[in-house]
């Protein structure tokens, strides 16, 4: 069964991709196991890092085109949010939301990079990505007004009770929100 999702996978990521690169798959999948199922996973993980590398090569070669920067960044954007939905509850979304939010952030799209940043954190809490970008979660989120919003999901992230690679990058940029809040709320008890 997952042999044939992986082949849709590959069906679309080459439709939706619209460009022709030298790379394969196998340039991208690295076999860690004879299981059937971490070989799909594995291939599935590879064909999203083969669309982010096809994602950033025509950013790139928009670049020496004559299209401005802003309308280069948002046709990528949009070629990665396809991709994102895609790849959706795979092992490859992260890899497809990684460079999203970086040029969402570059766009100064703080609206969308929070809900893209949220959606994450609240699906796959124990992703890597979530404690890679908490500083600029809180950092956007205290900018646009949305800093109770985003440090809910992060005290939610750190509630959960197993150890996984991003959880200790949330402890101190959300202990010093904590922090920051109790001094603010302090002065006014008074």
């Amino acid at each position: 069964m997952a042999g044939y999702w992986v082949r849709d996978y590959r069906t679309l990521t080459a439709k939706a991709s619209g460009s022709m690169t030298a790379w394969g798959l196998d340039d991208f999948v690295r076999p860690r196991s004879f299981s059937p199922v971490e070989a799909s996973r594995a291939e599935l993980e590879g064909l999203a890092q083969l669309y982010r590398a096809e994602a950033r090569t025509r950013l790139l070669k928009a670049e020496a085109g004559v299209l401005p920067a802003m309308a280069r960044r948002s046709e990528t954007i949009a070629d990665l949010e396809r991709g994102w939905e895609a790849f959706r509850d795979t092992s490859g979304e992260a890899v497809l939301v990684q460079d999203l939010l970086l040029l969402l952030k570059k766009s100064g799209d703080h609206s969308r990079w929070l809900g893209v940043y949220l959606d994450v954190a609240y699906r796959r809490p124990t992703e890597e990505l979530i404690g890679l970008f908490a500083d600029d979660a809180l950092e956007i989120a205290g900018a646009s007004g949305r800093l109770p919003e985003v440090t809910a999901a992060l005290r939610h992230v750190l509630e959960i009770p197993i150890e996984f690679p991003g959880k200790r990058r949330l402890e101190a940029p959300v202990a010093t929100v904590s922090h920051s809040d109790s001094r603010e709320v302090a002065p006014h008890l008074l």
